[in-house]
């Protein structure tokens, strides 16, 4: 395994994209299996703990030392896969994930949200929610909304809620959306936000945190929820105002300083959990 983690990493830091792509996209995968083998070997640490401690109360002989025989093997398999998660994650991910192709940053903040989800107990910590944070701010639509989607899945678990309140105030994202995939995607966006922003971990009515919108671009198509107005100078910008109800999309407008060319396209969220 050390022999085939070592190929990988420096695979996955080749000058060659195509390799480099590759190697990422393996070392991730192979990741997302030790997660699952972790899971296994944690139920099975959980089983022998308890049978352990049934014997435990009993009188001392065979079967008692077999249980703790056995809970050790659990403990220490638990340790070298711990150890080879942390490998690939400060080896591959950790220079991955800012990676100078889309593609290899977007695969990076998938399997990142898989990782949370499946396995919380070593991933739901601020030290790995934090590339999601940062990668809200990526340049590029298909990166940002592979790390939405990722936050969404991990927000649609009730469970991890309390565990996401440091998180979901300290990441105030204001980003700046691409409208290569137009329209569509900035509603997909704005849906997802909209989801999370409903699961903020019970938070109190002013407490909830709020999404504005601002497009910095002509929309066109449906009304969405709310009232259009024209607003800046000569009219060039069209934009939509929201009105925020609980359980809705909505927002309202700010300024944030930046203007938009007239094909650039701009779009601004803002998340607060204050």
């Amino acid at each position: 395994m050390d022999s085939l983690l070592s190929f990988l990493t420096g695979l996955a830091d080749s000058q060659v994209r195509p390799f480099r792509h590759t190697g990422t996209l393996a070392a991730l995968k192979l990741m997302s299996s030790l997660v699952e083998v972790a899971l296994a070997v944690g139920q099975q640490q959980e089983n022998c703990q308890r049978q352990f401690g049934a014997e435990k109360g009993k009188e001392p002989g065979r079967r008692g030392s077999e249980r703790l025989e056995a809970l050790r093997d659990r403990q220490e398999q638990q340790e070298e896969l711990e150890l080879l998660m942390n490998g690939i994650f400060k080896g591959v991910f950790v220079h991955r994930y800012r990676d100078v192709v889309p593609e290899i940053r977007a695969l990076c903040m998938e399997e990142l949200g898989l990782w949370v989800r499946r396995f919380p107990g070593s991933f739901l910590t601020d030290s790995h929610l934090k590339y999601l944070g940062w990668t809200l701010h990526d340049k590029q639509g298909e990166v940002r909304l592979r790390c939405v989607r990722a936050l969404q899945g991990i927000y649609g678990i009730p469970e991890m809620a309390p565990s996401l309140e440091l998180f979901t105030e300290r990441f105030k994202v204001g980003t700046e959306m691409g409208r290569e995939n137009g329209k569509n995607q900035w509603e997909k966006l704005m849906g997802k936000w909209g989801k999370i922003n409903g699961r903020n971990g019970g938070k109190s009515e002013k407490k909830r945190g709020k999404i504005s919108v601002g497009n910095g671009e002509k929309l066109g198509g449906k009304r969405h929820g709310g009232k259009r107005e024209k607003l800046g100078k000569k009219g060039k910008n069209e934009w939509e105002k929201w009105g925020w109800e609980e359980g809705k999309i909505g927002g309202e407008m700010e300024k944030n300083g930046e203007k938009c060319g007239e094909n650039g396209g701009m779009e601004w969220v803002e998340m607060w959990g204050k």
